[in-house]
């Protein structure tokens, strides 16, 4: 596994921002049944950020990503919460709450 770290700067209507973009690339001769493959397979992963965090702890925090995104899914589907039934912020944070 290795990982790299691009640090970026860009001007936008005379302000100057400042980004990272963190990669890792994993190299993968065997699969998880034991087979060996003839040719390795290699998968490269990149992510944006502004964080100013080590790489590993970027990486582990867009990995999480998923797993927030799975409770907001059942949020929305098992609890039939998908459509806010006010336009009112403290009724629609009541049904969430009680959701």
């Amino acid at each position: 596994m290795g990982l790299l770290r691009i640090h970026l700067q860009q001007k936008h209507n005379g302000k100057t921002y400042q980004f990272m973009r963190v990669m890792r690339a994993v190299e993968r001769t065997i699969d998880k049944h034991g087979q060996l493959f003839l040719v390795p397979d290699l998968e490269v992963e990149g992510w944006w950020t502004t964080l100013h965090l080590p790489d590993e702890k970027i990486i582990a925090l867009y990995n999480d990503l998923a797993t927030c995104e799975q409770f907001h899914s059942k949020l929305k589907a098992d609890m039939d919460v998908e459509w806010l039934p006010s336009g009112k912020f403290a009724t629609n944070a009541l049904i969430l709450a009680l959701a």
